[in-house]
């Protein structure tokens, strides 16, 4: 009798065992949110709650997990990861429970943007005269200097009434917040005014 209930809880346990690390490798369980359309070489974070203590490990596709954790005091039973993308284009995350696939979400990778070409409606100008110059997207950020200074605008066009010359710096952006690595610089001539 004893050997009888000693083999039933055998298989029972690794029955058990079996179930809980056999589910599908496709099957997607719960959803992994964060940012669909990341920057190469900048860091984001996912997040997905199984609604149940797990055995996390997180797995890219091209690109790095550098910390990850769970059960945040605020947010119990979820599992975050901050990834930084190392590959442009179609990559993916995937929260897996052992081998077994809690969750898994694609994303498209954008590549640095480059720094815009910068136009301006005139230059030279005389002082007093409006200006406006033109970048290369919605999210190019205009600042006063090379690197650091202070940011004045984002936008394609910006818009000034020029009393000095000026040189503006121009970041290429994209719409997950990426940034060019450098920028362009583009001075605008202004002639004083005759008396």
């Amino acid at each position: 009798m004893k050997r009888i209930i000693l083999l039933s809880l055998f298989f029972l346990t690794l029955s058990t065992v079996f179930a809980e690390n056999t589910l599908s490798e496709n099957s997607v369980i719960v959803p992994i949110f964060g940012n669909s359309s990341p920057t190469l070489g900048q860091t984001h974070n996912y997040t997905a709650n199984p609604g149940t203590t797990i055995t996390p490990s997180w797995v890219v596709t091209g690109g790095t997990v550098v910390n990850s954790g769970y059960n945040d005091p605020e947010f119990p039973g979820l599992y975050w990861a901050d990834v930084v993308w190392n590959t442009a284009g179609s990559q993916s995350i995937t929260l897996k429970n052992k081998w077994a696939t809690v969750g898994s979400k694609s994303v498209t990778v954008i590549g640095v943007p480059n720094p815009p070409t910068v136009t301006a409606s005139a230059n030279p100008v005389c002082s007093g005269t409006s200006v406006t110059f033109t970048a290369e997207s919605a999210y190019d950020k205009w600042y006063t200097a090379a690197s650091g200074g202070s940011l004045l605008h984002t936008g394609l066009t910006y818009t000034n009434v020029m009393n000095a010359t000026t040189t503006y710096h121009v970041a290429g952006g994209n719409s997950s917040g990426g940034l060019s690595t450098t920028r362009t610089a583009f001075t605008l001539n202004v002639n004083p005014l005759q008396p």
